[in-house]
């Protein structure tokens, strides 16, 4: 049971690596994602063989199902949840937040992100 998804990412030139369909990886409950953080130059063969070895060690492990919330963001995401936990922390929103529910519920709140 479960899988892992190796998000490799792209980089364009001093820009932050970014990520595609990250919403994929953290709405499925059986689905690990593991993300490259080295820049596109360091992207050769090592860094999948070692992305890959971890892959295997998680199902290896086998985790218990369903995966925790939050496990599987990006890097990237991780930075935006902390910074939208501490933007809205000891607000009316902050209930919102702790449901889990969309961003998108919340008056006033950025829309650029999950």
């Amino acid at each position: 049971d479960g899988a892992v998804h190796i998000n490799l990412g792209t980089q364009e030139g001093n820009c932050p690596r970014s990520y595609m369909e990250e919403y994929m990886a953290e709405g499925s409950p059986y689905l690990h994602a593991l993300y490259n953080i080295y820049p596109s130059s360091d992207l050769i063969a090592p860094v999948i063989v070692e992305l890959t070895k971890k892959a295997y060690n998680l199902l290896e492990e086998n985790h218990p199902l369903p995966i925790p919330v939050g496990q599987s963001l990006s890097p990237v995401g991780l930075v935006f949840k902390a910074y939208i936990w501490r933007r809205y922390r000891g607000t009316e929103e902050e209930h919102s937040l702790r449901i889990a529910a969309s961003l998108k519920t919340i008056q006033g709140a950025p829309t650029n992100g999950n």
